[in-house]
C-alpha cells in the first residue's frame, strides 16, 4: 500500500505537468488581430544563460507563469525573458508575430516546422532585414496555416539593455493595418503637429527675430527626434547605419532637448530678471547634462539612461518652479509654461512608473510621452503666439499714447520743414539754372568762336605762307582785323546773354530788318564758306522785318548757318532767307543747305528731346552738339518753334516763325 501511495505521489506532479494546457492564440477570419500577451506564459531567466532545450525541460517548464496583462513590463532588467505560446490559424493566409516596441536589443523566435527547429533573430542589435517587413517594432513571419488546424508552438527569448517592455500581437496580413494604427496612430498625428508648429514658429521668428523662437525650434526638433526616432522606432526608415546610430546614442536626444528647453524657458520667461537664483540652478543642470552626453557617447548607455531618467524628473520640476515664480510677478505668458511642463511631467511620471512596473501597463501608456510632449509643445507654441500678441498690443498702446504728442511735434516740424524746403528749393532752382546756363554758355562759346578762330588760323596761314605781294598782305591784315572785331562783338553778345541768364531776364523784342541781319551773318561765315567753296545766298524781300530779341536771333542764325556750312560738301550752297508765314502776322525765317541731310530718326532726335547730339562735318569738323539746343530755347523764348525738313544727301531745311513787325 505504501508503495502504491509513493508511486502516485511521484506520478501525479508529472501527470499534472504534461496534462497542463498550453496557452493558445486562435486566428480566424473574424478575429485576424489578437493582443496575444494574456494568451501566453513567461519565465524570467535571471542568469540569461538558458538555452531552448533547457527551458523545455520539466524543471523549467513548470516555472512558466501565465502573463495576464496586455503588456509585460520589467523595467531595467539584466536578464532574459522567455515567452511561450501557440497559434492556430484557420484564416488561410500567413500569420505574423509582432513586438510593437522599438527598444529591445535582441529577440529570438523558436518554433518547430515539419519536424525541424526554426530560429529567427531580430531586435535593435540585429539587421533590419531580419524583420518580416520594414516598420517600427519587430515582426516575424510564421509558417503557412495548417489545413488540419494544428497549433504552432513557439518560444521567444527577449533581452534588452533598455527598459524591457513586451507588447505581443499575432495577426494576419489583413490585420496589420489595425495593429499599426493602434500602436502608431498617435505618433503620426504627433509628427503632423510638429511640422505645423515648425512652420508657424519659423514665420514668427522671421517677423520678430527673437532668440527664444530658435531655442523653441531646437527643443521641438530634439524632442520630436527622441519620441519618433528613438522611443517609437521610426528610425528604421532612415536605413541600417542611421538606425544603428540612433539606437545606440538616440537617448542623448533627451538631454539635448532639455538643454534647448531650459534655454528657451530662461529666455522667454526672462529668468535672469524675475528669478535669478532658479536661473542659475537651471544653467548648472544644463552643464550637468553635458556629462550625460559624454557618458552615452563613451559607450556607457545604461549609466547615461539612468542619469537622463533623473534629469527627466528634475528639469520639469525646476521649469515649473521658474514659471510659477515669473507668473506671480504678473508676467501672464508664464501660465502657458506652467501648464505645459506640468503636463509633460505627468506624462513622464506615468510612463516611468509603467516602465518600472509600479503601474499596470496599458497600450495607451506607451503613448504617454507622445501625448504629453505633443500637448506641451502646442501650449509652448501658444505661449509664443500669446507673447507676440502681447507685444503687438503694447506697441499699439504705446503708439496711441504718443500719437498726440507726435501730432503736435509734427505741426511744428512741418512748419520748419516747409520753410527749409522753400529755401532748399530756391537754392536748387538757382543751382539748376546755373548749371543750365553754364552748359549753354559752353555751347555758345564753342559755336560763336569756332568760326572766327578758324578763319584767323586760315588767314595767318596765308600770311606766313610766303610769296605774298604787298597788296595781298594788306588785304589779309584787313581780314584779320575784321575777324578780331567779330570776335570782340561776339564776346560782347555772349556776355550780354550770360547776364540775362543769371538775372533771369526775359527777351527784349525790337524791330529787326532781316536783310541787314542776314548780311551780317553771311559776312561772319564768309571765310568758313570760302574755305569749302560754298556759295552763300540771301533770299529776302527788302524791308522784311520781325519782332525779337536781336542778340538771341543773331545767335540762332549764326548757329544754323555755321551748321549748314559744316554739313555741306565743298561746292555746295547755303541759303538764309525769310518769307511770309502761314499765319498773316508772322514771318518765316529759314536756313537751307544742299548738304548730307538726315534720316527721319535723326530729325526726331534733334528736335524732339533735350539731349545733345553731335556729328562730324563733311571736312571732319567737330562740335559740342549744343548749338541746336540753344537755338530751340531762344526761338521758343521769342514765341516760335524750331522745325526741320531733311532728306539724306539732299540737304536740310531749318525754319521757324516770329511775329512780324508792325
Amino acid at each position: 500500500m505504501r508503495t502504491i501511495l509513493l508511486f502516485l505521489t511521484i506520478l501525479f506532479p508529472i501527470t499534472a505537468l504534461f496534462a497542463r494546457d498550453l496557452p493558445r492564440v486562435h486566428l480566424t477570419s473574424q478575429q485576424n488581430n489578437v493582443l496575444a500577451m494574456p494568451l501566453t506564459e513567461n519565465y524570467v531567466d535571471t542568469s540569461a544563460g538558458l538555452t531552448l532545450e533547457q527551458v523545455k525541460q520539466p524543471a523549467y517548464a513548470q516555472r512558466f507563469e501565465p502573463a495576464k496583462e496586455m503588456l509585460l513590463s520589467y523595467g531595467f532588467l539584466n536578464a532574459a525573458v522567455w515567452i511561450h505560446g501557440s497559434v492556430t490559424n484557420t484564416t488561410g493566409s500567413n500569420a505574423y508575430l509582432l513586438l510593437e516596441y522599438a527598444n529591445i536589443d535582441t529577440i529570438t523566435l523558436y518554433y518547430y516546422h515539419k519536424g525541424q527547429l526554426r530560429t529567427i533573430e531580430a531586435g535593435s542589435h540585429r539587421p533590419l532585414a531580419n524583420n518580416a517587413f520594414l516598420a517600427p517594432g519587430y515582426s516575424f513571419l510564421l509558417p503557412e496555416a495548417d489545413s488540419a488546424g494544428r497549433a504552432l508552438e513557439f518560444w521567444l527569448r527577449v533581452r534588452s539593455g533598455n527598459s524591457v517592455i513586451i507588447p505581443l500581437t499575432v495577426t494576419t496580413a489583413e490585420g496589420l493595418w489595425y495593429s499599426y494604427v493602434r500602436m502608431y496612430g498617435w505618433e503620426l498625428l504627433y509628427g503632423g503637429i510638429i511640422i505645423a508648429l515648425l512652420f508657424y514658429n519659423l514665420s514668427l521668428y522671421r517677423w520678430i527675430k527673437e532668440v527664444s523662437y530658435l531655442y523653441y525650434i531646437g527643443y521641438l526638433f530634439s524632442l520630436a527626434g527622441f519620441v519618433l526616432l528613438y522611443l517609437r522606432g521610426f528610425r528604421v526608415f532612415l536605413g541600417q547605419r542611421a538606425a544603428d546610430f540612433i539606437c545606440e546614442y538616440g537617448a542623448s536626444l533627451v538631454a539635448i532637448s532639455y538643454m534647448f528647453g531650459i534655454s528657451f524657458a530662461i529666455s522667454f520667461l526672462k529668468g535672469g530678471l524675475y528669478a535669478p537664483r532658479l536661473t542659475r540652478v537651471l544653467r548648472v543642470v544644463t552643464w550637468l547634462m553635458c556629462i550625460t552626453l559624454i557618458t552615452n557617447f563613451a559607450g556607457y548607455r545604461a549609466a547615461a539612461m539612468h542619469q537622463e531618467q533623473l534629469f527627466s524628473l528634475i528639469t520639469p520640476v525646476l521649469v515649473i518652479m521658474l514659471s510659477l515664480t515669473v507668473y506671480q510677478q504678473k508676467y501672464s505668458p508664464a501660465l502657458y509654461f506652467l501648464v505645459a511642463w506640468s503636463v509633460l511631467l505627468a506624462a513622464i511620471v506615468v510612463f516611468a512608473a509603467s516602465v518600472l512596473g509600479l503601474l499596470r501597463v496599458r497600450i495607451w501608456t506607451l503613448h504617454a510621452i507622445t501625448i504629453g510632449s505633443g500637448v506641451e509643445v502646442i501650449l509652448l507654441s501658444f505661449a509664443l503666439g500669446f507673447r507676440y500678441l502681447l507685444l503687438k498690443k503694447q506697441t499699439i498702446a504705446l503708439q496711441n499714447s504718443s500719437m498726440e504728442m507726435i501730432k503736435q511735434h509734427n505741426v511744428k516740424l512741418e512748419q520748419k520743414v516747409s520753410e527749409r524746403t522753400e529755401e532748399l528749393q530756391e537754392a536748387m532752382n538757382r543751382l539748376s539754372a546755373g548749371n543750365a546756363m553754364r552748359n549753354k554758355l559752353l555751347g555758345i562759346v564753342s559755336h560763336d568762336f569756332k568760326t572766327p578762330v578758324g578763319n584767323l588760323r586760315w588767314l595767318m596761314g596765308q600770311l606766313y605762307s610766303g610769296n605774298n605781294s604787298s597788296e595781298k598782305v594788306t588785304r589779309l591784315r584787313e581780314e584779320v582785323d575784321t575777324e578780331l572785331k567779330r570776335i570782340s562783338v561776339t564776346m560782347d553778345n555772349i556776355l550780354h546773354w550770360s547776364l540775362t541768364q543769371m538775372e533771369r531776364l526775359e527777351p527784349q523784342p525790337e524791330t529787326i530788318l532781316l536783310q541787314l541781319l542776314f548780311e551780317e551773318i553771311m559776312e561772319d561765315n564768309k571765310v568758313a564758306a570760302q574755305k569749302k567753296k560754298i556759295v552763300q545766298t540771301i533770299a529776302v524781300e527788302r524791308g522784311t522785318c520781325c519782332r525779337a530779341d536781336k542778340g538771341q536771333l543773331r545767335l540762332i542764325l549764326l548757329n544754323l548757318v555755321h551748321n549748314a556750312i559744316k554739313f555741306t560738301h565743298a561746292g555746295g550752297e547755303v541759303t538764309i532767307g525769310a518769307m511770309a508765314g502761314v499765319e498773316p502776322d508772322r514771318v518765316e525765317i529759314y536756313v537751307a543747305d544742299t548738304g548730307i541731310g538726315m534720316t527721319a530718326l535723326e530729325v526726331a532726335q534733334l528736335v524732339g528731346d533735350e539731349s545733345i547730339h553731335s556729328r562730324q562735318g563733311t571736312s571732319h569738323e567737330k562740335g559740342t552738339g549744343m548749338g541746336i539746343m540753344v537755338c530751340k530755347e531762344f526761338i521758343e523764348a521769342n514765341g516760335g518753334i524750331l522745325k526741320v525738313k531733311s532728306e539724306v544727301n539732299l540737304g536740310t531745311y531749318f525754319y521757324f516763325s516770329l511775329p512780324v513787325c508792325k
